[in-house]
């Protein structure tokens, strides 16, 4: 309980979070989970790819826990991408997903209770796996020692990851590449900020 209280988010349709001022998402202060619940983000490709290829696969129940990346430069919106991975995995397909809050939130006991309560294999989140490589090398190799099927999506910078997560290059299962917004997803959040009075100069 104190896990699911202060180490992660457990995602699910109720969860409680703090309202988003749309205006300030769009200039850039994400406060948490209210831009995901009041559906602000502009869909992007790359989450549906992550969702069928990471967390729908028809091997996911036997398959051993395995690293997924989402990978790009600063501000292409990594973060909020990996909250509606979250967010879809759990509410749309109902997995077990929690994202990671802290380094405390890569403990293997309090998943492997989880898992043992459940039966389910348990998607985990990890936003800047730069800073939790060490602890993730530790989740992973126990996991697996466990038999604790987690299936652990993360992000970070191209160049964060270059420089410093070498050691978690074998537990690499795909990288998802984030890119500069594609033609439909720009019509998109053109959209979202004309319908939030964001536009600002664009209009």
């Amino acid at each position: 309980i104190a896990y699911l209280e202060n180490d992660v988010s457990h995602i699910f349709s109720a969860m409680p979070a703090t309202p988003q001022d749309p205006r300030e998402f769009y200039r850039g202060n994400d406060l948490g989970w209210g831009c995901i619940q009041q559906n602000l983000d502009a869909k992007r490709k790359v989450a549906d790819s992550v969702l069928v290829d990471a967390v729908l696969s028809s091997e996911e129940a036997t398959r051993p826990s395995e690293l997924f990346m989402l990978k790009g430069p600063a501000g292409n919106g990594k973060t909020v991408v990996l909250k509606r991975i979250a967010w879809e995995a759990a509410i749309m397909y109902n997995e077990l997903v929690l994202f990671a809050n802290n380094a405390a939130a890569l403990r293997i006991e309090p998943l492997e209770e989880i898992f043992a309560l459940t039966g389910k294999r348990i998607v985990l989140c990890v936003d800047h796996v730069a800073l939790f490589r060490k602890e993730l090398v530790q989740l992973i190799e126990s996991s697996r020692k466990r038999k604790v099927p987690i299936t652990i999506i993360g992000s970070e910078r191209d160049n964060e990851w270059f420089t410093y997560c070498d050691q978690l290059e074998p537990y690499l299962k795909q990288e998802f590449a984030v890119r500069y917004l594609n033609e439909h997803e720009i019509d998109e959040m053109i959209i979202l900020l004309e319908r939030h009075n964001a536009l600002g100069l664009l209009k």
